[in-house]
């Protein structure tokens, strides 16, 4: 890219010398701006510092970096376009140290938790919070505080990002592990009665629906993302089988797209929520399929 700045047309005798300073120049402009620093901290026997990279364009968001360094430990380094410090303990033989949020800039995603221990040496678990910028942590006797907040892997299907369902989820820390992980206690609710299912359904029939591209409610897979989260996945078929309408289109063509889309979400995944909250039996992860059949089977689920 720096080369086609440099002139097309030189005299033989000076070639080599007019190249070499255009090749020199070029090497200048595409080093990277060095990190302003901001900050610099320490918690416990770990340091921190913190700098701004500016932005290369207008366009651009200007970069943060938060890089924490301990004795005997490879650095961490961190960027995003912002950081939140939730939560910190400094005594080493605790765990976790420090919660750290990023966000990455754009009206709609996105923010990651980055729960940083210090012992035995500094190590890190990266959580996909998506759109959930509001934590709410609760403390705890012993270990890390729980993590609460809402799972937005459904955001934007088949709705704006407005009116798309996302789930409570909540996490504890475990100390066994040094991760956190499904706080299942918390998240389990009772089954909902026959009453209460059937007045689920007589509601669903309320909403609108659009005649000329057949597709359910978007209340449906909210109420069955409410009863899965809470470790009532058969329930959540139930409300499926009998709220069915003929004005929907194919039941099996939703029953596919939902599991498939559920299946695809970082936190159902990476915390097992399938199978801590026994849904995996009701909504079995669908087969793998070659690339171009999931692709079709991609812009099928889409219309």
């Amino acid at each position: 890219m720096f080369l086609s700045l440099c002139p097309k047309r030189i005299r033989p005798m000076r070639r080599c010398a007019a190249w070499l300073l255009c090749l020199a120049v070029s090497q200048v402009w595409a080093v990277e701006a060095e990190p302003k620093k901001l900050i610099s901290s320490t918690v416990g026997d770990t340091s921190i510092q913190v700098s701004e990279l500016e932005p290369e364009s207008e366009s651009d968001y200007a970069e943060e970096i938060v890089t924490l360094t301990r004795e005997g430990s490879q650095p961490i380094t961190l960027r995003d376009v912002h950081f939140y410090v939730l939560y910190t303990d400094p005594d080493p033989t605790h765990a976790p140290n420090m919660i750290v949020q990023g966000f990455s800039g754009g009206a709609n995603c996105c923010d990651t938790l980055h729960i940083i221990s210090f012992s035995p040496t500094l190590h890190m678990q990266d959580i996909q919070a998506l759109n959930s910028d509001q934590i709410d942590m609760q403390a705890v006797a012993h270990g890390g505080p729980t993590l609460g907040f809402y799972d937005f892997s459904f955001a934007f299907w088949h709705h704006s990002f407005a009116g798309s369902p996302a789930p409570p989820i909540s996490l504890s820390w475990d100390t066994a592990q040094g991760r956190y992980v499904l706080d299942v206690d918390s998240m389990r609710k009772p089954a909902p009665s026959n009453v209460e299912l059937e007045e689920d359904a007589q509601e669903l029939l309320t909403e609108e629906v659009d005649s000329k591209q057949p597709w359910p409610p978007t209340l449906l897979w909210h109420d069955m993302l409410t009863y899965i989260y809470s470790g009532n996945s058969a329930s959540a078929r139930t409300l499926m089988d009998t709220a069915w309408q003929p004005t929907w289109g194919d039941k099996e063509r939703f029953f596919t797209c939902f599991s498939r889309e559920l299946h695809k979400g970082w936190l159902w995944g990476h915390m097992d929520i399938g199978h801590l909250m026994t849904a995996d039996a009701d909504f079995p992860k669908p087969i793998s399929l070659p690339e171009p059949v999931q692709r079709a089977e991609y812009l099928n689920c889409l219309r």
